[in-house]
């Protein structure tokens, strides 16, 4: 029953629309094709106002030269207002044929012979503007023979008979029809917007009442049903599915209602049924989700550690060993060596070998780093002893470089929780890249400092520091920079990624700041022991 009157009152509102549609484009059509009309009429208006001008000036310019013996047409102000004259001409003729092009594609054919017959006019007037030029040259050239009364007799008949009583009254004829056409195609185009207006306004009017009609009376007989299963889904959405709608009557709401109340008791029983069930899986859920998170980041770290552990290994230990199977095939190779020379192979052997074993050393200890499986024997560590130690160790390292060491530190004592062997290791890295990377006779400057909670340490050298593009990958395991391969080939790479698994081991941070050829500032911060976070510098006596 709702169904049918929606129905009827869609396709009486479907109607409305599709004859407002229609009014509507005919009335753009309309209005577009007027209004195109229009401007096509200025255009040949403007072109028609031109062509009296252009031609006078051009006749004018011909009776000068006339009178002050002048040749007729050979300067070039003569050429070009000659040639404006015939541009003009050119003109009004393009502007007719476009007026007749387009009311042939709009199939005005009666329209179209006025057009034409127009364009008929404009073939008069370019002969009459030929003929009054052949005139006055014929004026000119009788002049020129001496000939004065006939050179004036036609002058006068030109002017009089050629140009006052057939070209201006033509052409002025022309102007005014043009000017006629534009203003009653644009009087139609606004006629045809009005009526437009009018015919929208009405099915506008009409639309809305019937569409006010229609609803108040839709909405009466549809209201209460709708509220009743509004009322109805929203206790059901809020979770009360044993609520049911009461509908009477046989139409779509009633319907509607039993299918309602027949999914609501289906979602009832489905609901008892998914509950007693979610219970007992949210339990084994958690539980197996827990385990299996922990598994799996545990075989991620060890599959990411073992694939970075035999990378570093391949890559690092290759050439070492390399180098003292080489030593062993030559020394086995020869006939007669001497003592000597067996001795002085088993000590580079020996030297690789010791080499090779700190490689490894470092490398086991940048592995356990990555697994967090460090075990470091923490103490409090007071870190103006360790610097000092860090300067004479940096004192020693200098003298072949002739390097001046310096350390600024504070009276206070500045106390952490750390490893001492290792922070000293990490110190010795430091110093031992400022001297092994500064120029002859730099200085190596290193700092300690409080900086709020943490003790800043920073080790400053003069040397060949580090271009802006490789800084990014400094701390990476095995990556030298390109100066730095240069002047001190016999690195492995390891010396700054072991220093910064030791200060992250030490809840600490390193950064580093440099620039090629300027020398490179390492500044390390430090955690300080809970008791001197607060100044308090005799904690630890």
């Amino acid at each position: 029953m709702f169904r049918v009157r929606i129905a009827i009152a869609l396709a009486v509102l479907l109607s409305l629309i599709l004859i407002l549609a229609g009014a509507l484009y005919w009335g753009m059509q309309q209005t577009q094709y007027h209004f195109h009309r229009s401007q096509l009429a200025q255009a040949a208006l403007e072109a028609y106002s031109r062509l009296p001008l252009d031609a006078y000036l051009h006749f004018n310019e011909i009776i000068d030269a006339i009178l002050i013996d002048r040749s007729i047409g050979g300067g070039q102000d003569s050429q070009e207002m000659r040639a404006r004259l015939e541009e003009s001409m050119e003109n009004v003729a393009a502007a007719v044929r476009r007026e007749i092009a387009y009311l042939e594609s709009f199939g005005m054919l009666e329209e179209r012979q006025g057009e034409i017959q127009e364009l008929a006019d404009i073939t008069a007037i370019r002969a009459i503007i030929r003929a009054t030029l052949a005139s006055l040259a014929q004026v000119g050239w009788l002049r020129s023979q001496g000939h004065e009364a006939e050179a004036h007799a036609l002058l006068n008949m030109t002017l009089q008979e050629i140009i006052d009583r057939e070209f201006r009254p033509m052409v002025e004829g022309a102007i005014e029809r043009e000017r006629a056409e534009a203003e009653r195609e644009e009087q139609r185009a606004n006629e045809t917007a009005r009526q437009l207006q009018a015919i929208a306004t009405v099915v506008a009017v009409l639309s809305a009442l019937f569409a006010a009609v229609a609803g108040f009376a839709l909405f009466r007989s549809i209201d209460e049903p709708i509220r009743v299963l509004v009322w109805g889904t929203r206790r059901v959405a809020k979770g009360d599915l044993s609520h049911r709608i009461q509908l009477g009557g046989r139409n779509e709401f009633t319907y509607l209602a039993r299918n309602f109340n027949f999914m609501a008791a289906s979602l009832e029983q489905e609901h008892t049924r998914l509950l007693e069930i979610q219970a007992g899986q949210e339990k084994k859920i958690a539980q197996r989700t827990a385990s299996l998170s922990e598994a799996n980041n545990q075989l991620r770290r060890i599959d990411q550690t073992r694939r970075q552990f035999l990378a570093d290994i391949s890559h690092e230990l290759r050439t070492p060993l390399t180098v003292i199977r080489g030593e062993a095939e030559v020394t086995l190779r020869g006939s007669r060596q001497d003592q000597e020379e067996y001795r002085t192979a088993l000590r580079r052997i020996v030297d690789l070998s010791e080499q090779l074993a700190k490689l490894v050393d470092d490398i086991f200890f940048l592995t356990r780093a990555d697994l967090a499986e460090l075990r470091f024997d923490t103490t409090l560590v007071t870190l103006n002893e360790l610097m000092a130690e860090a300067k004479e160790s940096a004192r020693v390292l200098a003298q072949k470089k002739r390097l001046t060491v310096t350390l600024d530190a504070p009276e206070e004592r500045l106390i952490i929780d750390g490893d001492p062997l290792r922070l000293g290791q990490l110190l010795l890295i430091l110093v031992d890249n400022a001297c092994r990377y500064s120029h002859p006779s730099g200085m190596i400057a290193l700092t300690l400092a409080r900086a709020g909670e943490f003790a800043r340490i920073t080790v400053a050298d003069q040397g060949i520091g580090i271009p802006e593009e490789e800084q990014g990958a400094i701390f990476e395991r095995f990556y030298r920079g390109t100066q730095a391969r240069w002047d001190a080939p016999e690195g492995t790479g390891l010396g700054l990624p072991l220093a910064k698994a030791i200060v992250k081991t030490h809840g600490g941070n390193i950064t580093l700041k440099s620039a090629s050829s300027a020398g490179t500032i390492i500044t390390i911060e430090l955690p300080l022991h809970k008791d001197e976070r607060d100044g308090n510098g005799d904690s630890a006596g």
